[in-house]
């Protein structure tokens, strides 16, 4: 089953310092598996403003790379709904419209605050940052009745329950079709926003894609950091709707792909972080994640395990060449040992013969010279 909806991904437009305004990006047709997943990457224009690592003290202050950061962290909650309520929010209908503000427009508020406030502090990066909003929308973990994503989906029921009763009976046949498939859609859009198991796999995936991106930009030299995301699924996507490099320069994004969260996910229990993390490399660098299926996933796989064979090859090498050289200097170091031994033993018979001498001519030898041929014996 696919079905068109609309796909939102907030930008951001700074025309001038004070100039603030939100676009949407298109519309997508995605498949009932199928689901956006971010890069913790802050975009303005073609430049990386922020990284998955980056902490808010990382940014020079003053500066308008900190100024972007802050305004478009404060509006982080907005966008990751435009991403994931492609198939829930109906705009079109201004009574389901107030009930999503109705039930979620102060609540993300607080969130855009507490997001701010957090990563002002410097308390996360902002891969750490954009899970904490995550979790804090879908709160995957708390009690039914008092999450707010499940409180909506009730609410929608209930407006579509109440449509559906308001249906008259002096209606053509069509249009009562019309109204009762309405109804249901919305319905079903409600019980998507009550499913928990159904968001928390959508965390997870983003939990995933965030440690594998913050490994990603930690552990790559900088020759291939710069191939990363260098014009990614966003980029594309502006650069068809005709936006000149001037005007993109002036755009702040994340970059996104589209992916199976069922075969990500199942691809990470299976084979685990270091295959995931090469299929987000690949993203990063270019790939469609809509043509990762699990032929794709064994090739990664086999590229995986001959470098990890490679990799321990190369460190049982390392581990050889360094006993060697061990084995070496020990054998060195007895060789010498052995010289010097043999030019004390020389020295200790002298002592011996000279106390042996004294004694014969009756002679008493000094404390000191006594201690000094004493320490020759025991060397010996």
């Amino acid at each position: 089953m696919r079905f068109g909806a609309l796909q939102v991904l907030v930008l951001f437009g700074w025309m001038t310092c004070s100039t603030f305004r939100v676009e949407s990006l298109g519309v997508f047709d995605l498949a009932e598996n199928e689901r956006p997943v971010l890069f913790p990457i802050i975009f303005y224009g073609s430049n990386a403003i922020v990284l998955p690592n980056t902490r808010f003290k990382d940014l020079e202050k003053g500066t308008s790379e900190e100024v972007h950061a802050k305004r478009f962290i404060s509006c982080i909650p907005r966008m990751v709904l435009s991403f994931m309520f492609y198939d829930v929010y109906c705009k079109d209908d201004s009574r389901l419209e107030r009930i999503f503000v109705r039930e979620m427009g102060r609540y993300m508020e607080r969130i855009s605050e507490e997001a701010l406030s957090v990563y002002a502090k410097g308390r996360k990066t902002f891969g750490e940052l954009l899970l904490m909003v995550y979790d804090r929308l879908f709160e995957c973990d708390v009690r039914d009745r008092n999450r707010r994503m499940t409180i909506l989906g009730r609410r929608l029921i209930e407006e579509a329950d109440k449509m559906m009763d308001d249906i008259g009976d002096d209606i053509d046949v069509e249009e009562r079709e019309e109204r009762e498939d309405f109804c249901s859609v919305i319905k079903e859009r409600g019980e998507k926003c009550c499913n928990v198991e159904r968001w928390r796999r959508i965390v997870r995936a983003e939990s995933v894609v965030c440690d594998a991106s913050a490994s990603l930009y930690s552990k790559l030299p900088e020759e291939e950091l710069l191939g990363l995301l260098a014009e990614g699924c966003t980029k594309k996507i502006l650069k068809k709707k005709g936006l000149s490099e001037e005007e993109l320069s002036e755009k702040g994004y994340l970059e996104h792909n589209i992916i199976d969260t069922g075969l990500f996910l199942d691809t990470y229990d299976k084979h685990g972080s270091e295959v995931v993390k090469e299929i987000v490399r690949q993203m990063m660098l270019g790939k469609d994640g809509r043509e990762i299926d699990s032929k794709y996933v064994e090739k990664v796989v086999r590229v995986v395990d001959e470098r990890r064979r490679r990799r321990e090859l190369e460190a049982s090498r390392h581990a050889a060449e360094l006993l060697g050289e061990e084995l070496s200097g020990k054998k060195s170091k007895g060789k010498a040992k052995g010289k010097k031994s043999k030019r004390k033993s020389g020295g200790g018979r002298i002592g011996r013969v000279r106390l042996s001498q004294g004694k014969k001519r009756g002679r008493r030898k000094s404390p000191r010279v006594l201690s000094l041929l004493m320490k020759s014996w025991q060397v010996q």
